[in-house]
């Protein structure tokens, strides 16, 4: 008793910023028991109407918590919080080195984050990674949102430099499949990728990726490598999504631990991004075709006001996607920017 006293004061001597005392009533909370009001205000050094002010920021992100008068505040399922050292100790395991990764609570997103770092010259190294709990300012490509329930998905972000913008084309193909790599022991379905940035399980969406960059044309440039994997989905963050998702737990018969998992994702995805700097696509045009989701299959692009019909012939060695049109005899390559795929009459 003594101690817990101790550590109640020694808690409550530093002004603690408004994301640490979210922070430390959730870590408090993911032991799945009632904690009074009380108790987490003498441990902030707050009051109870202050404590509640928090919950209630916590639900407004996504973070479902009871409420019972006498008893306090329970977490409505049991949450286990992104760690560094959890996730650095799956990370010593699967490659005996040691993971370069930052943890973040609550931040606008995991891109922007690194992207700052670089527009303010930081020093950063190659596989320096950002992931987040929650993401109040998520994008998705072509500025589509990404929704971001706190403690729900995986929200990660790792930085690579190139020697130049070029050396970077088709490098979210090579990103999709290392993602499929690191989710695929996972599932029961089998995921599939979309060209040019997505991944499918039964045709619905359960990851995305985005990739930007900062530097010049003919120099070296940092980029970014922006990844969303649905992990448990709240029912009330799903109404939000306006297109076919799925999640990693409706595919699975056991739990997901989240820190396995970035653990396993900084490892594939730095094998994949070593090899792409040395051979581009070469080494996995044949992967991508095997795991296409459209290979071979009627598909539409949309290019502006343009439609095009054709079946897809996969990709070429720049990343485009080969499509070959009714009437002709050869395919031709089409390449990212503001160009979208489905398949044909979906």
């Amino acid at each position: 008793m003594t101690n817990n006293k101790a550590n109640i004061k020694q808690s409550a001597k530093r002004d603690l910023s408004s994301e640490e005392k979210k922070q430390t009533i959730l870590n408090h909370l993911s032991d799945g028991q009632f904690h009074s009001g009380e108790k987490l205000g003498t441990l902030l050094g707050i009051s109870r109407a202050a404590v509640g002010k928090h919950v209630k920021q916590l639900i407004e992100l996504g973070v479902e918590i009871f409420s019972v008068t006498g008893k306090g505040y329970c977490l409505a399922d049991n949450l286990v919080l992104l760690s560094k050292q959890k996730i650095d100790s799956h990370y010593q395991q699967i490659s005996h080195n040691t993971a370069n990764v930052a943890v973040k609570h609550v931040i606008s997103s995991t891109n922007e984050t690194l992207l700052q770092s670089i527009r303010n010259n930081e020093s950063l190294s190659n596989g320096d990674t950002v992931v987040a709990e929650c993401q109040t300012a998520g994008r998705g490509r072509r500025g589509r949102s990404w929704i971001s329930p706190f403690g729900s998905h995986i929200y990660f972000s790792m930085y690579w430099q190139f020697e130049g913008i070029q050396q970077a084309m088709g490098l979210s193909l090579a990103v999709g499949l290392a993602v499929r790599e690191a989710i695929q022991p996972l599932m029961n379905d089998e995921v599939k990728v979309k060209w040019p940035n997505d991944l499918l399980v039964n045709q619905q969406k359960i990851a995305g990726i985005l990739i930007e960059l900062e530097g010049q044309a003919d120099g070296p440039c940092g980029v970014v490598i922006g990844i969303g994997i649905n992990v448990n989905m709240p029912a009330e963050q799903a109404q939000k999504i306006d297109q076919p998702w799925t999640d990693i737990s409706a595919h699975t018969n056991n739990p997901v631990d989240r820190n396995d998992l970035i653990a396993r994702l900084m490892v594939e995805l730095k094998q994949t991004l070593v090899d792409f700097e040395q051979n581009g696509l070469q080494t996995t045009i044949a992967q991508w075709h095997q795991h296409d989701h459209y290979y071979n299959q009627p598909i539409e692009l949309m290019m502006g006001s343009r439609r095009l019909a054709g079946i897809c012939k996969g990709i070429d060695r720049q990343g485009g996607v080969l499509i070959l049109e009714a009437g002709r005899e050869v395919t031709t390559a089409y390449y990212g920017g503001e160009i979208s795929l489905r398949g044909r009459g979906n």
